[in-house]
């Protein structure tokens, strides 16, 4: 209901404007050079204002475009982020059913990183951090087993 009251006074608003516009006396003349161009008031008005909307328009257009490569990197963060949590949530589930051990669910989840060590050369920050979701795994494993233990 509300957006046909804002609808309908948009509307009575655009109506009143160019009734405004069609009210105006007078003429403009705008020369270039040897070239001449006349028109009404209201026809000058009406051009300015759709210049106007027009650059409003290409304005946005390419604010989106020059937005697209921080937009896209959010994206693919993102992504990321959720594939990782995934990955994550199905080694802990199948640490958790007994299905493998510690050692190789962190030998499948770097699997990608390694290469690229083998690739590129060892990084000593990535190196760590492998070190340390190994460490997490093996308590995480042991963790479970423990608990597996204490409900038996």
């Amino acid at each position: 209901m509300r957006r046909v009251i804002y609808f309908l006074v948009a509307g009575a608003l655009v109506i009143a404007f160019a009734w405004f516009l069609a009210g105006l006396p007078g003429q403009i003349t705008a020369q270039f050079g040897s070239t001449t161009v006349q028109a009404s008031t209201p026809v000058a008005a009406t051009a300015l204002l759709l210049l106007l909307l027009t650059l409003a328009v290409l304005y946005r257009v390419l604010a989106a475009l020059f937005g697209l490569p921080r937009r896209t990197g959010v994206w693919r963060s993102r992504r990321r982020r959720t594939a990782g949590d995934t990955a994550v949530t199905r080694t802990l589930l199948a640490l958790a059913a007994g299905e493998m051990d510690a050692a190789r669910a962190h030998a499948l989840g770097a699997l990608d990183e390694l290469y690229q060590a083998e690739l590129w050369g060892e990084d000593t920050e990535a190196a760590a951090r492998r070190r340390g979701i190994a460490e997490d795994l093996a308590l995480a494993e042991r963790y479970l087993v423990l608990t597996r233990e204490r409900a038996a």
